[in-house]
């Protein structure tokens, strides 16, 4: 199904979404809508091409087929089923009589273990899987009979081993069950199905949801599974591409798609921003001289930054350059800074690094060479930084330069960051206008 248009239904009015083949993700505060919509789509879907649903269209592709009556299509929500199941089988006094009636049990292969440990941080030894039918009463409208109305649900009863350790669904903690029968739900769909869930990450720990979100992502792929999911999760909205995000708004008489971006969205539900942006410098010097800069000049978007440095300098931002240009649909932006001597070398000029974003300081010289000629041009006394300070510069006269700042803190005994500190407010007195217009051609590039 790639799009949805709602009239009215659930109390959502007048909405239209884009979907996409593989995964959506509902995204927004509570109250917007999300469940509701979710439910509209499990409709459309029920009804196919070929039905009708009040108040609902779908568009449908060429090759969707009609799903089977008996198809067992439901919203799933791990959190509802671990409060649901978990005390029931708890409470269960012939419990291993009861799971002996199930589907029989399945043994997980060496790739599947493997895979349910990485998600779950586990050392799982073995792990059995019985699908079993708990039947439990349905809960119906008021006035409607209860009588021989049970649940249909297939739920997976679970053992695990981690050594000489054995324990069951009905020892697990909420999160461990919650984990595991999400990967058995993902596990055991079949090719071209469909699968709507509500709110993943409940009871699962920020690195479980992380690793579960990859694995949402693999399965749909390989199996080319329509999924539609609700979340307020961050590693779920973050690790998917922008197309799949769906923002929702709720407003007083409708539910609306916002036009926000990813971040935009992860800010208004209240989610952590998180890295978005990645600026590589040719050195340590010029690291921090890149978080002065942001940290001043673009307050908003630094947060969002991690600046770090090339181990071989500039060839080396021209290799990582290299790299990312070759991926696609990468979610980070990266940034090479250079010193003003790379403005005419392949580091800088290489056509295979055309397209990447990068930025020369905004200098004459290198970081280095401008910072010793503001120590040697202010050689006030006594000296803010040490009184030898002079001395100092004097005696390490001819050291390269990159040696001989660092030469200079390491005989007076003082953090070579204070040198630093001291030529950087020197630099910005005098050059205020070029930094502006420098940290306005970083806000274009990491826009």
């Amino acid at each position: 199904m790639s799009k949805v248009d709602v009239d009215h239904r659930y109390g959502v009015r007048n909405l239209s979404l884009d979907l996409t083949p593989n995964i959506n993700v509902l995204v927004g505060a509570n109250g917007a809508g999300k469940s509701r919509v979710l439910s509209i789509i499990l409709d459309l879907l029920r009804a196919g091409p070929k039905g009708t649903v009040a108040g609902a269209t779908g568009t449908f592709s060429d090759q969707f087929e009609s799903l089977e009556e008996d198809a067992n299509l439901r919203i799933c929500s791990s959190g509802r089923n671990v409060e649901l199941y978990q005390p029931y089988f708890k409470s269960m006094e012939n419990i291993e009589e009861f799971i002996l009636n199930g589907e029989g049990e399945r043994v997980l292969d060496q790739a599947e273990l493997a895979e349910v440990n990485y998600i779950l941080c586990a050392a799982y030894t073995e792990v059995i899987i019985h699908e079993v039918q708990p039947g439990l009463r349905v809960t119906l409208d008021a006035g409607e009979s209860l009588e021989n109305v049970y649940s249909d649900e297939i739920v997976p009863f679970v053992r695990v081993k981690a050594g000489e350790r054995r324990w069951t669904t009905c020892e697990m903690g909420s999160g461990e069950y919650a984990a595991l029968y999400l990967w058995w739900l993902l596990n055991r769909q079949e090719r071209n199905s469909v699968l709507l869930i509500e709110e993943p990450e409940a009871y699962l720990s920020y690195k479980v949801q992380e690793r579960l979100a990859d694995c949402f992502a693999k399965y749909a792929v390989e199996r080319k599974l329509f999924l539609a999911i609700t979340t307020h999760s961050y590693p779920f909205i973050a690790r998917y591409p922008d197309d799949s995000i769906i923002p929702l708004l709720g407003k007083l008489s409708s539910t609306s798609v916002s036009r926000r971006k990813k971040y935009d969205v992860l800010s208004y539900i209240g989610a952590p921003i998180k890295t978005k942006h990645v600026i590589i410098a040719e050195d340590r010097l010029g690291k921090y001289a890149v978080e002065f800069i942001l940290s001043r000049y673009l307050p908003e978007l630094f947060p969002s930054c991690v600046t770090t440095y090339a181990r071989d300098g500039a060839s080396d931002i021209r290799t990582v350059l290299q790299s990312i240009n070759k991926v696609e649909g990468l979610a980070l932006t990266f940034v090479g800074v250079y010193d003003e001597d790379q403005r005419d070398q392949p580091t800088f000029t290489a056509d295979d690094i055309s397209h990447c974003k990068k930025v020369l300081f905004p200098l004459d010289a290198t970081l280095e060479e401008t910072f010793i000629e503001i120590c040697v041009t202010n050689q006030l006394e006594p000296h803010p930084l040490h009184p030898s300070f002079n001395d100092a510069m004097h005696q390490h006269q001819g050291s390269e330069p990159h040696d001989h700042l660092r030469l200079v803190a390491e005989t007076l005994r003082i953090e070579e960051r204070a040198i630093w500190d001291f030529c950087l407010t020197e630099w910005e007195k005098e050059n205020r206008e070029r930094i502006e217009a420098f940290s306005r051609q970083f806000s274009v590039l990491l826009a």
